[in-house]
């Protein structure tokens, strides 16, 4: 029975969504229910969750503030890669990069021959994905650009 228990809680994990720790977005009903799929007290399930977050929330970005090209603002997991990145990339007054934190991985950016905007950015490629296809009406240009890996995608359906 405690094995089932287990596989029922293993499984059952890995469906369910996380509960925001956030006040404005805590959800009782929501909390209740997902406990009760596991088997568990509200309180149990709360502590689960927030104890099973993925650890890293935050990427960080090599970024050039002068310069608007997203092949030059990548983004790594570690600060030490990025570090690592600015300090063999800095190039006295040509490129002065400086490390920060971001939440994003990808950018949305209408680009054409006229201009090269940022309208979004996204941690996941489904957003940024989402957003081109909400926008595919007004615009045949946008990109979504992955930051870490250097990609571009043309998915303007």
């Amino acid at each position: 029975m405690k094995y089932l228990f287990f596989v029922v809680l293993f499984f059952g994990a890995c469906t369910t969504t996380p509960v925001s720790t956030s006040i404005d977005e805590y959800n009782e009903e929501r909390v209740a229910r997902e406990a009760k799929k596991l088997g568990m007290r509200p309180v149990d399930y709360l502590h689960y969750v927030n104890n099973n977050k993925p650890t890293q929330r935050f990427l960080w970005q090599a970024y050039e503030p002068t310069w608007n090209d997203p092949s030059i603002n990548p983004v790594f997991d570690t600060r030490a890669e990025a570090e690592k990145y600015a300090k063999e990339n800095n190039m006295g007054n040509h490129h002065s990069y400086q490390v920060r934190e971001v939440n994003f991985r990808y950018q949305v950016r209408q680009k054409n021959d006229l201009t090269d905007e940022l309208l979004h950015t996204s941690r996941t490629f489904n957003n940024a994905y989402e957003y081109v296809v909400e926008y595919s009406s007004s615009h045949s240009d946008l990109i979504i650009y992955d930051l870490k890996t250097g990609k571009t995608f043309e998915e303007t359906p």
